[in-house]
Formats: structure tokens, C-alpha cells, sequence
């Protein structure tokens, strides 16, 4: 079998959530597929705002970012999503990129769990009031959806494991400040 498979809809299907994450996956990948054979780099930000107020603090955030990871994930913080917790930038961090990563898809791995959860899952739970759009009475109802966990790193290299936009080149960090290599430019989407 594989994870990507069309799943095979069919009159007395005994339904259950497999069915339905089966699905998910087939359509994600081929609309992943299709963009990659039509844009060569299909990733990057739409939109990204760093947080310069954080940064005299010594600390790494970003006000807003929109985008496409190189899985074709796509994320609109805080849009659809909130915004990663900033970080504190460790000493010698001269000259290290800033990373905004991901959890990459593992065959038969945690897609999702709890936020508090330390299971490296790819999306995180939480709960919103959804109101139902085919009624005109206004009916609202809270159920569960899924965030991406994402996240910051500050390093030289991907990190193993996660799929990982350049963010951010730290020049140096100076009197608990970072200063940013300002001819840095992160990927974008065209």
C-alpha cells in the first residue's frame, strides 16, 4: 500500500477516520505533485514580518508569515494559525540562520496531538467555534482542528527530520541585541 493512495469510496463502506486521513493525504500530495511540476520552487513565504521590537530583547518572533513549506504545506499565521512562541537567541550565534521548521510526514507517524504533547507530531489540536454555514440560524458549534507545529531554530543547517524555511541571518548578536545581515534575503514564493 501506499501513503498516498486514492481511497476506493464505495456504496456500504463501513467509514472510519483511516478513510478520511487517507484522504487528506491523496489529495495534499497530488496537489503537491501538480505544483511542483508546474513551479520549480513551489516554497517559500508570501508574506514575513520579524518582530524588531523582540529582537532588542534578545528574543526571535515573527509578527506575521504566510507561505508554502517544501512538503507543499501550507501556512497563514496568525491567520489561520498562531504564530510560533519566540525564542531566546543563545550567545555565539554570530553569523547562524534563523529557521522556521516543521515536523516532516513519516510513514505510519503521529500526524497530530495535544499542544502540551512532546511527541514531535506535525499538527497540534485545538478548538474552535465553527458556526454552520448551511443555516440561516446561526448555529455555532466547537470542534477540533489542526494547527502545523511549527517552530524556530537557530543553526547552520536544516534540521534533520523537519521540512525548514530561512528565516532570518543573524550578523551578530551585540548588548543582549540582534543585528540581522540586512542583505539576507529569505525564500519567496513568486
Amino acid at each position: 500500500m501506499s501513503w498516498y493512495s486514492k481511497v476506493a469510496w464505495s456504496e456500504g463502506l463501513f467509514l472510519r477516520q483511516h478513510h478520511l486521513q487517507q484522504s487528506d493525504r491523496y489529495f495534499e500530495q497530488l496537489i503537491e505533485s501538480r505544483m511542483r511540476h508546474v513551479t520549480p520552487y513551489p516554497w517559500g513565504f508570501a508574506q514575513i514580518e520579524i518582530d524588531r521590537d523582540l529582537a532588542q530583547q534578545n528574543k526571535f518572533g515573527l509578527r506575521r508569515a504566510s507561505g508554502i513549506f517544501t512538503d507543499g504545506t501550507p501556512f497563514d499565521m496568525p491567520g489561520t494559525s498562531p504564530l510560533p512562541l519566540p525564542i531566546d537567541v543563545p550567545e555565539g550565534s554570530d553569523k547562524q540562520i534563523v529557521w522556521l521548521t516543521m515536523p516532516a510526514a513519516a510513514i505510519n507517524g503521529r500526524e497530530l496531538d495535544m499542544p502540551q504533547a512532546m511527541s514531535g507530531s506535525r499538527y497540534l489540536r485545538d478548538i474552535e467555534t465553527i458556526v454552520d454555514s448551511a443555516s440561516s440560524m446561526h448555529v455555532e458549534e466547537e470542534i477540533e482542528v489542526a494547527h502545523p507545529r511549527v517552530s524556530f531554530e537557530v543553526r547552520s543547517t536544516p534540521k534533520t527530520g523537519f521540512h525548514c524555511l530561512k528565516v532570518a541571518k543573524i550578523l551578530e548578536v551585540r548588548d543582549k541585541t540582534i543585528l540581522f545581515d540586512e542583505s539576507f534575503a529569505p525564500p519567496v514564493l513568486s
